[in-house]
């Protein structure tokens, strides 16, 4: 592999500005806080809220496979294929490529990797002429090898909220998906059959899928009515912790809200009536009153992400905003700056607290949208960027399920424009977004974060060093990873066991060991419980080792 190194009088940004390697390519260069790059295409959407007032499909998302490596599904709808790239989470090359069709069904609905083990996959096709017995959505089941191993199939005459029909499905929003024991919940998005006036109104649609015989029901027929229906509904969120299915729905009319529905007890044993009914374990709550008309297309508002504690299963919710009746630094009302927002709420829905994560009042100041994960049972990492006067920033927020802020950061010049949630994979925070500090155009880009320690994140850049490399110079600023995977100069990494690194100056850099196994911690003080990057100005000479007796000497220079 050949490695490109530059003067390191372009560092800047991140910190490391020497080494540009090629994870996605042999001889490719990559922006120097990237980790890896996909391929160029028109079809990665990056904002679920593009025109600003309902949600559409998402078309890239993250994931871990069985094997902790990262997988990046990026869907091209002109084509109806998936096309799927996995990752080594350490080294971040390449170790595999999938596509995969949409069996018949030519439109986007959600993609959803399962606690099961199986990758769920939703896709359905038009039904204007409003039949009733033509199957319109089909959830389909995949092996980790992506081999199709089940298929539920739901037709057009499904209703929820005695609204009837699937005349266009997932226009709105995106399939989202939560599993609760052996059900599959699916949680999207239809227009309706035409209405009063003729008109194919929009709304949610939720359905009960068994994984043990792949059939679909909508909620209604398989548990009764229940109070879940949302009109129109501009997103679509679930999330299941044990046995607590919760739904969210952005909806702009009935209700005009943020409105979550949660029910204990899911899914309902065989004979139900023995626990109580469904309905009668469930709650229904409006977590933010929009105000305007009903059915007005505007709320001034976009949900962007939704977890659930998975010790507690309380909800957290994130998106941006006006502020409507809520006072940003004492503004008020529809004109005012966007600003990002978090909502907690209890597991019944009976008390949610709502918290600004950012308090912008300059017109100029723009964020863009926020996205969140789970990086421990009760803690959430809450990603946004800032752009003001023509600059960058990468705003990051630690937050528990009760919505106490633990920890902030900030990094300067760094671009967030993200095409999906983050993962959180062994450690590091990952996620694709399009471009890079400095680079435009139409290609996407793997970025992280080292949250092994989530109070305390640092960027993490790559790079991968060849072992015929003899030497490579890194530039590193105080207080950063420096993330060296290495590679035989073969396809796959070498094992964790035949790589030793010495350091020829451990005041000025050491090895970290266990779960950041191959990462150099530029270290400095210690503190009773962990290392606190705070390096001295200097030099130092790191060896790299194999057993392949193969040398690779790095040289670190600290700003």
């Amino acid at each position: 592999m050949r490695i490109r190194v530059v003067a390191a009088g372009l560092a800047a940004g991140l910190g490391f500005g020497a080494l540009w390697a090629g994870p996605a390519q042999a001889g490719e260069s990559l922006p120097l806080d990237t980790l890896a790059a996909l391929p160029a295409s028109s079809s990665y959407r990056s904002n679920d809220y593009d025109n600003w007032n309902w949600g559409g499909e998402t078309r890239t998302y993250t994931f871990a496979d069985e094997q902790d490596r990262l997988g990046v599904l990026t869907v091209d709808t002109k084509a109806s294929k998936l096309r799927i790239a996995t990752f080594d989470s350490e080294s971040f090359q390449r170790v595999g490529d999938r596509v995969v069709g949409f069996g018949g069904y030519p439109q986007w609905g959600g993609f959803f990797a399962a606690p099961d083990g199986f990758y769920y996959v939703v896709v359905g096709k038009a039904n204007r002429g409003e039949s009733g017995s033509e199957n319109v959505v089909a959830v389909r089941r995949y092996s980790q090898n992506w081999k199709l191993s089940g298929q539920a199939l739901v037709r057009g005459g499904v209703s929820q909220g005695l609204v009837p029909g699937i005349a266009d499905p997932f226009i709105g929003g995106t399939a989202r998906m939560a599993m609760c024991g052996n059900t599959l919940v699916v949680h999207m998005a239809r227009l309706m059959f035409r209405g009063s006036g003729g008109i194919n109104h929009q709304g949610n649609l939720t359905l009960s899928v068994n994984t043990s015989t792949m059939k679909a029901r909508p909620f209604d027929d398989a548990y009764g009515l229940l109070d879940i229906y949302a009109s129109h509904s501009f997103n679509q969120f679930a999330g299941c912790v044990e046995d607590r299915l919760t739904l969210l729905d952005h909806g702009d009319a009935y209700p005009r809200s943020l409105v979550a529905w949660s029910a204990a007890g899911f899914p309902p044993g065989s004979d139900p009536e023995e626990e109580g009914t469904l309905k009668s374990r469930s709650q229904r709550s409006d977590l933010w009153v929009f105000p305007g008309r009903d059915g007005e297309n505007w709320t001034g508002t976009r949900v962007t992400g939704f977890g659930m504690g998975a010790g507690t299963a309380r909800a957290v919710v994130v998106g941006e905003s006006v502020a409507h009746e809520r006072a940003v630094s004492g503004m008020t009302g529809e004109n005012t700056p966007r600003n990002v927002f978090l909502i907690t709420a209890d597991a019944d829905l009976s008390e949610h607290r709502f918290t600004w994560l950012s308090n912008y009042t300059r017109p100029g100041v723009k964020v863009t949208e926020p996205r969140m994960a789970r990086v421990s049972p009760e803690q959430f990492v809450v990603l946004f960027g800032v752009r003001a006067s023509g600059k960058d920033r990468l705003e990051y927020r630690l937050v528990d399920s009760t919505g106490r802020m633990l920890a902030s950061e900030s990094w300067k010049n760094v671009r967030y424009e993200p095409a999906c949630d983050p993962v959180f994979i062994k450690g590091s925070l990952l996620w694709v977004q399009r471009g890079a500090r400095g680079v435009t155009g139409k290609a996407r880009y793997v970025i992280g974060l080292n949250v092994e320690i989530p109070r305390l994140p640092k960027p993490l850049v790559g790079g991968i060093p060849s072992l015929k490399t003899k030497k490579l110079t890194v530039t590193a600023r105080r207080g950063y990873w420096l993330l060296l995977p290495i590679r035989t100069g073969g396809s796959a990494s070498t094992e964790p066991s035949s790589v030793m690194w010495r350091t020829s100056r451990p005041r000025v850099a050491t090895v970290v060991r266990g779960q950041t196994k191959g990462r150099i911690a530029l270290r400095g003080k210690r503190t009773s419980t962990l290392w606190v990057a705070a390096l001295k100005r200097g030099t130092t000479k790191l060896t790299l080792t194999t057993r392949l007796k193969a040398k690779l000497i790095i040289t670190i220079k600290v700003k």
